[in-house]
C-alpha cells in the first residue's frame, strides 16, 4: 500500500463515514498542527462542531457571507461577556431572529466540517466520554449528505482516485431508493447511481461524458463508496475461467 492510499484510508471522510456507520456518539477530535477540532457525534449524527480557528467563530462566518457587517460585528463583540454568546448577542441587538442563529450555526457547524475533508495530514481520535456541552445548540445533521456535500466542495480528487482507480466494476449494495431520501441528488447523480444498481464498469461511467463533470462524478462516487452504500466487484479471470471449461470427465474421476 503506497503512501497515498494509506492517507485515502485514514481520510477524514472515512473517519466520519464510519462514525455514521457505527452509530458512535462521542466527539472526533481532529488536529491539523496547531488546530483542534471537535466534531460531536449523537447516533453517528454530527450534532454539533467547535474549533480554536478564529476563522471558524460564528461572528466571522456571518461577516464573510455578508449576513452581518464590519460594525455589527465589532458592536456584538464589545458586548460580549461570560455566559453571554455571541449569537445570543445578535439576537438580542434584532441582527438575527431565533430561527436565523439556528440555521447560522448549522452553517458554522457545516464549515468547521467541510474545513477538514482536504486535510492531508490530520491526527483524529474519539472520545466516546466527550459530549456536547448542555449550554450548546445541538443540530442533528444528515451525516450522509453532510459527506456528499463537503467532498463535492473540495478540490481533492486523489484520495477517491486512491480507492477506485483500481476498480473493475462498482455496485449497489442498499436499496436505490433508501440513498436518494438520504441524499439531495442532482439528476447526473441520480442518473449514475441507476446505472450502476446492478453493476457497471468502473471505466464505462465515464464514457461520453464531458471532460468538465468528471471530477465531480468521481467524487461522487467516493461519496457512495465511503458511505458504504456502494462496493467493489472484481470481475472473474477469464484464464482461469477458460481452464475450468476444459475441466473433463476424466478429470473429475
Amino acid at each position: 500500500m503506497n503512501i497515498h492510499e494509506k492517507i485515502s484510508l485514514q481520510s477524514f471522510p472515512h473517519l466520519l463515514a464510519s462514525s455514521y456507520r457505527q452509530k458512535q456518539s462521542g466527539t472526533l477530535i481532529v488536529r491539523a498542527g496547531e488546530l483542534i477540532k471537535n466534531i460531536y457525534l449523537e447516533n453517528g449524527s454530527v450534532i454539533f462542531a467547535s474549533s480554536n480557528d478564529r476563522n471558524d467563530r460564528l461572528g466571522e462566518m456571518l461577516v464573510r457571507r455578508g449576513i452581518i457587517s464590519i460594525i455589527n460585528y465589532l458592536d456584538a463583540s464589545e458586548r460580549v461577556v461570560p455566559g453571554k454568546r455571541f449569537g445570543t448577542i445578535l439576537v438580542d441587538m434584532g441582527l438575527l431572529t431565533p430561527e436565523q442563529l439556528v440555521w447560522a450555526v448549522k452553517e458554522q457547524v457545516k464549515e468547521i466540517v467541510f474545513s477538514l475533508f482536504g486535510e492531508l495530514f490530520i491526527s483524529c481520535n474519539y472520545d466516546p466520554s466527550t459530549q456536547a456541552r448542555d449550554e450548546m445548540i445541538t443540530l442533528n445533521i444528515n451525516t450522509p449528505e453532510l459527506l456528499r456535500q463537503g467532498i463535492l466542495s473540495t478540490d481533492r480528487i486523489s484520495w477517491a482516485l486512491s480507492d477506485l482507480e483500481k476498480t473493475e466494476k462498482l455496485k449497489v449494495v442498499r436499496s436505490v431508493e433508501s440513498i436518494i431520501n438520504l441524499l439531495s441528488l442532482s439528476k447526473i447523480e441520480q442518473e449514475i447511481l441507476f446505472s450502476i444498481n446492478d453493476g457497471i464498469k468502473f471505466r464505462d461511467i465515464f464514457t461520453n461524458v464531458a471532460k468538465s463533470v468528471q471530477s465531480s462524478i468521481l467524487k461522487f462516487l467516493w461519496v457512495l463508496y465511503v458511505l458504504g452504500f456502494i462496493e467493489k466487484v472484481k470481475e472473474p479471470d477469464k484464464n482461469q475461467e477458460e481452464s475450468l471449461l476444459d475441466v473433463t470427465i476424466d478429470d473429475l474421476t
